[in-house]
């Protein structure tokens, strides 16, 4: 559990005769320089509405997907030297801005140098091309990375998995796990050419997702239960749609099989509760409904009811939220009471 302690927190033990006026600011300076922050640095942050956080993460998406999404095939006119130095170019532009603000605004300062992260695969594209270096063979133009499932990409997506790694030891918000999550994701795919040749097929690419997907949670895992910064928020996300993405794709004419795999949904729904993670949630009431829904479809198959069953689930799905929501609390209390004690003493304790 969290406990926030204030300096009208302080204030109000020193006035009951808790602590004296010296114990007090003696243990408020020992809690500021636990945070590693200046007294200045905790008013800018502090200060920062949502609002505000929003327009920051917001433009940071914006400028990483310019750099990314957007790119157009006019870019090749600077072929690959002229592609890296501009790339560069914002790179340092973003790091120089980042430590500017580093004793104005940590947050802002911090996602200045995820946007300069951000920038690698660019670059790493661009001295690939320019060099002419492709071990798995040239994949196409930049813009075909976002679209396109090629082993070519490989080097790009390691380079940048790697500079992701090293950031973490500097930026200290969890979107600094974003973009290594991200790349991630994009290996799980990329990388099942050179596994299976290309002459992989679908059944290839689902065993890849889930696996990838299950060890990406466990890094997440590990990683919550030894970092006070919330770093496995992001790896938990991509993991999880990864993991779930591969299991969903099954397809299987065999009952047993759906129902394990709505087992599987089940426990990924007990999973989020456990560690108080909604995407495992979210996918999890997804793959529910799903196998429910097909249910409700083999029974009323070329039936007049069917429109009438479809309808009645509607408002199961509806009804089963509003329990959910309302009994939140007690559903959470009832999934820790059946967890046995070894798994809860497993859970993460000290993210923020």
């Amino acid at each position: 559990m969290k406990v926030i302690v204030t300096k009208d927190k302080l204030a109000q033990a020193t006035a009951k005769g808790i602590i004296t006026q010296n114990q007090e600011e003696s243990l408020w300076n020992l809690l500021i320089a636990d945070a590693n922050l200046e007294t200045e640095n905790v008013k800018n942050i502090t200060g920062e509405s949502a609002f505000v956080k929003m327009l920051y993460y917001s433009g940071t998406f914006i400028a990483i997907g310019a750099m990314g999404w957007f790119m157009n095939r006019a870019w090749d006119s600077w072929h690959g030297a002229g592609i890296a130095m501009i790339t560069l170019l914002y790179a340092l532009g973003f790091i120089l801005t980042g430590r500017s603000f580093s004793s104005k605004s940590k947050i802002l300062s911090n996602l200045f140098y995820v946007m300069a992260v951000a920038m690698t695969p660019l670059f790493t594209y661009a001295i690939q091309k320019w060099l002419g270096i492709w071990p798995g063979g040239y994949p196409g133009n930049y813009l075909d990375f976002q679209a396109y499932i090629e082993s070519g990409w490989i080097i790009i997506e390691w380079v940048t998995l790697v500079v992701g790694a090293i950031a973490l030891r500097y930026i200290k918000i969890p979107i600094a796990m974003a973009i290594p999550a991200f790349i991630l994701w994009y290996m799980s795919m990329d990388i099942t050419p050179m596994l299976f040749g290309q002459d992989y097929d679908w059944n290839n690419r689902r065993c890849v997702s889930i696996a990838f997907g299950t060890i990406m949670t466990m890094v997440a895992f590990i990683i919550d239960n030894r970092k006070s910064v919330d770093y496995g928020k992001w790896l938990y996300i991509f993991g999880g749609i990864t993991f779930w993405g591969g299991l969903s794709t099954f397809n299987s004419g065999n009952e047993w099989t759906k129902f394990l795999y709505f087992i599987i949904n089940v426990a990924m729904m007990c999973a989020g509760t456990l560690l108080g993670r909604s995407v495992f949630m979210l996918l999890g009431s997804l793959g529910c409904i799903g196998y429910i829904g097909h249910l409700a479809y083999s029974i009323f198959q070329d039936s007049p009811l069917f429109p009438i069953a479809l309808a009645g689930f509607g408002l199961f799905v509806v009804f089963i939220g509003w329990f959910c929501h309302k009994n939140r609390e007690a559903i959470s209390e009832k999934v820790f009471a059946i967890t046995p004690r070894a798994v809860i003493k497993m859970l993460p304790q000290n993210r923020q």
